[in-house]
């Protein structure tokens, strides 16, 4: 295409009224609050040069109170006819949340299970990914993995192949009992995987954002609190059982040598 073609179709492009309306109409009813504010002052100077001190004070509080009530009006007003939220503008209404609560975020590569995914750092250091699904494509996921504490991994090491499956069990319904959104689980080595989902309505909003991530950590901390609980659990369901035996306790193989998989896929 030439570029006298080119200068020409642009010309010729229609503007897109309704799109700029949307974007200017708070503005353009801030400036005429403004103008018709400008206009009550200069009135209000006018007659209160010919009233008494007590009918002068009433109408400057009057007034007062007016703008008062203008400045609050004008701040929901600006919520109210903010832009709302679509599947065309997620990905920047999500860019603006996480300036906002100024988060370390990380644009990741194009994948295949994404439209878009952004890694973030919670306030508690926990590394969470957000993204936009193409299965759920009217809805964002949150997903982290959890961070697993090195005596926790001496602790399965210990326990045999037996025990670690008896670990897992108990740990997933412990998790199931406290609505913890726990995805995927491994016990060696142990890996936990969890996730929430929030739907795209035109309405949501940072607040939403902010909970979903707030729920996340506690996700987290429900998650790890728990491995200590089921460790124990387990650990005194093995000595109560090694007191009780008479036999020799049966040395399991080696963990290097054992073959795991996602209790999940079991």
């Amino acid at each position: 295409m030439s570029r006298e073609e080119t200068v020409k179709k642009s010309w010729m492009r229609k503007p897109n009224w309704s799109g700029f309306w949307e974007k200017q109409r708070v503005r353009f009813f801030f400036g005429l609050l403004c103008l018709g504010g400008a206009v009550a002052l200069g009135r209000v100077a006018v007659i209160a040069q010919t009233l008494p001190p007590w009918q002068n004070f009433w109408i400057v509080f009057l007034f007062a109170l007016f703008l008062i009530w203008a400045a609050v009006a004008t701040y929901v007003a600006k919520e109210y006819f903010a832009q709302a939220v679509s599947n065309e503008n997620i990905e920047g209404r999500l860019n603006e949340w996480i300036l906002k609560f100024r988060f370390a975020s990380q644009k990741l590569a194009d994948s295949s299970s994404y439209r878009f995914a952004y890694r973030i750092t919670a306030p508690d250091g926990q590394p969470v990914v957000i993204g936009r699904p193409m299965a759920l494509d009217n809805y964002l996921r949150y997903r982290t993995d959890l961070t697993i504490l090195e005596r926790h991994r001496r602790a399965l090491n210990d326990l045999g192949e037996n025990g670690r499956r008896r670990f897992m069990i108990e740990y997933m319904a412990e998790c199931t009992k406290a609505r913890v959104h726990v995805i995927s689980a491994r016990a060696l080595p142990l890996t936990v995987k969890i996730e929430r989902t929030i739907p795209v309505t035109r309405h949501l909003s940072s607040n939403d954002f902010w909970a979903a991530l707030e729920a996340m950590q506690q996700d987290v901390a429900v998650a790890v609190t728990h491995i200590d609980l089921c460790l124990e659990r387990v650990k005194g369901s093995q000595n109560g059982s090694a007191a009780a035996s008479s036999t020799p306790p049966v040395h399991s193989a080696a963990p290097e040598a054992e073959a795991w998989t996602d209790l999940t896929s079991s």
